[in-house]
């Protein structure tokens, strides 16, 4: 039985099925992603002209569909095809990462158990303006792969959320960070010591009382996990750096 590559749209907290639509005069029903203004870009996706390949669109709403990548890795150019392809419990995620007014910006994250699951194109907007104070959120369109966990961080708040693909379904649920898991130390290893003492392994993960949470086991690499964690945590800061430093207006000389 053929798996199609089912299409999902996450926003302010909560997972809905299918992509929704605009109707254009010029290209008929898009995919909009992201705002057009200042320090801002957009996105939009077409359906694939030829009707053989154009995914099912109901009340303007896809619910299972493919990237095509018409354009090649230079120069990118997707649009919304019918799913021909056998799909191992994959899903399409748009992630819209707008949230509260004010700093603090929208984006998602991959975490360490995440690396196959990638963002294939989106846009992105301000939160009123272009002020540097102002928060920025993301608009894009993930391919998130079976038990991989992805963190999104709404814009202009704390909250964030964790989502994860189980049996073919994206599941969401409030981010909580853990204490990491401890290891004990062996008499041995604490110099003939019997006193047992505790290592601490970094990392984060999801309360979850459905299925085991990640954490790091014992024996991984430590320096392997700082550095992962460190990418992590200035994942966000990176991205927003870049983007000022591309778009911020610069001061008008008097």
């Amino acid at each position: 039985m053929e798996s199609k590559l089912k299409t999902y749209t996450f926003f302010g907290g909560s997972i809905t099925p299918g992509l929704v639509l605009a109707d254009t005069e010029e290209h008929g029903k898009v995919l909009f992603l992201g705002e057009a203004g200042p320090g801002s870009w957009f996105t939009w996706i077409p359906l694939n002209k030829n009707l053989q390949n154009q995914p099912v669109v109901t009340s303007n709403i896809v619910l299972d569909a493919f990237l095509f990548n018409a354009g090649g890795d230079q120069r990118p150019l997707f649009i919304l095809s019918r799913d021909h392809n056998q799909w191992s419990n994959s899903c399409l995620v748009r992630f819209l990462t707008v949230g509260e007014s004010g700093k603090g910006n929208g984006y998602v994250s991959r975490i360490i158990t995440g690396w196959r699951s990638r963002e294939l194109v989106g846009g992105h907007g301000r939160n009123n303006g272009i002020l540097p104070d102002n928060g920025t959120w993301s608009d894009e369109v993930w391919v998130v792969h079976e038990g991989e966990l992805l963190r999104v961080q709404l814009a202009g708040c704390d909250t964030a959320f964790a989502v994860r693909v189980r049996n073919g379904e994206p599941t969401v649920e409030p981010w909580v960070e853990r204490e990491p898991r401890q290891k004990p130390v062996s008499a041995s290893d604490n110099g003939g010591n019997g006193n047992r003492q505790w290592r601490t392994l970094k990392g984060s993960h999801v309360a979850d009382q459905s299925a085991p949470a990640w954490s790091p086991g014992v024996g991984e690499v430590q320096s392997q996990l700082t550095e992962l964690d460190q990418e992590l945590a200035d994942m966000g800061q990176s991205r927003v750096a870049k983007f000022n430093a591309r778009y911020q207006r610069q001061p008008v000389a008097a």
